[in-house]
């Protein structure tokens, strides 16, 4: 490094009050250039992410360290007195890409240092190729849902009509037949008619799963304390049946699609109804706002979920062990998981068997200003 060269450095920053050493600590690279991209400093983050050193820069043409030399590099013309951000494509001393996000400012210059553009440029090179691959594998997972989606509404279409000829010629016979059968004949035509059935309902609950999964969700002001009353009443008479008490603090106002809330909360409700103890069922709903999310509980005193069981619930057709003498498809989670997901929040159960459950849900706070 010439004398002259190194007057003008520290010209540069020691005398507008910069600290050399303050800035070797910097992790970013530091570096300034004039009018013709004549590199004037170059700290030692710089030498970390290019691979080349002070000496070696001071003095080198910009050019050296662009991805693409055709571009032009911002100028100090191309700056007005605000700060300038944006992202730069660079390389390093091997050649390897680097991108980079850069600000940059004007500085006049002084005596006899010109006037130059002071940038510090943040390598994202890693953090660019991580989003990459995040994006690609979103988009990887969001065809194969659509492709899973679209595959079950044309399966269950497919599977409806032979199987409603088998519901209906078994009806007729046992409507028919019933009395020319034994009992051990009418049995099975029993098994037949209540299979069909069955069957039936896994195919609507299937079409239900993969609706949920590709309706778009029109967002708008949903108040949770009318839901909660909504579902009440559409539960009445099974309260009323299971002699159960259901207590609602008060509850946010989120945005949401209105109909697809409704339906989780239902969904969790004829959860804790069905799945009872020995004791009346009692339900127990809060809220909690976390920073930027409200979280949501729905707490029953029933009989509890095995651990093995806590993630298994929320997959179509899949029931816990402490389920089979209940009817059902065990789709309500899987639906209900689906319309949360959809809403950016998360669901999930906690539980000690004997203890009861406490389901969670949690959907963003996009009303900052509100409160419960």
């Amino acid at each position: 490094m010439s004398a002259d060269r190194q007057r003008r450095e520290l010209q540069m920053f020691d005398g507008a009050g910069l600290c050399q050493d303050l800035l070797d600590l910097i992790h970013d690279a530091v570096l300034a250039f004039d009018s013709t991209g004549t590199i004037l400093y170059w700290n030692q983050g710089a030498e970390r992410i290019y691979g080349w050193s002070r000496d070696q820069m001071l003095g080198q043409s910009l050019s050296l360290i662009q991805w693409d030399t055709s571009d032009t590099e911002h100028t100090v013309t191309d700056h007005s007195d605000a700060i300038w951000a944006g992202e730069l494509h660079h390389r390093d001393r091997t050649g390897a890409l680097l991108i980079m996000e850069s600000r940059q400012i004007k500085r006049d210059g002084l005596g006899d240092i010109p006037d130059h553009i002071l940038s510090i440029n943040r390598n994202v090179t890693a953090t660019r190729a991580l989003q990459m691959q995040l994006k690609a594998h979103a988009l990887e997972l969001e065809r194969s849902n659509a492709e899973l989606e679209s595959f079950a509404r044309i399966a269950s279409h497919d599977l409806r009509e032979p199987l409603r000829m088998i519901g209906s010629y078994a009806k007729l016979l046992n409507r028919r037949y019933r009395d020319h059968l034994d009992e051990d004949g009418a049995e099975f035509l029993d098994y037949v008619v209540d299979g069909a059935e069955r069957m039936s309902t896994m195919i609507r609950d299937l079409l239900h799963v993969a609706r949920f999964g590709s309706e778009a969700i029109d967002l708008q002001p949903v108040n949770l304390n009318d839901v909660l009353a909504e579902v009440q009443s559409d539960l009445a008479l099974m309260i009323k049946d299971e002699k159960a008490s259901i207590s609602v603090s008060e509850l946010p106002t989120v945005d949401g699609d209105r109909s697809q809330l409704r339906r989780v909360f239902q969904n969790l409700i004829e959860n804790s109804l069905k799945y009872r103890g020995t004791a009346a069922p009692t339900i127990q709903i809060d809220a909690e706002r976390l920073l930027d999310i409200w979280k949501i509980e729905v707490r029953d005193n029933g009989p509890g979920i095995d651990g093995d069981d806590l993630n298994r619930i929320f997959v179509p057709f899949a029931r816990g062990r402490r389920s089979e003498k209940v009817r059902g498809t065990g789709t309500g989670l899987a639906v209900a998981r689906k319309i949360i997901h959809g809403h950016g929040g998360r669901i999930w159960a906690e539980s000690e068997p004997g203890h009861g459950a406490v389901f969670y849900v949690t959907l963003p706070d996009r009303r900052q200003g509100d409160r419960i």
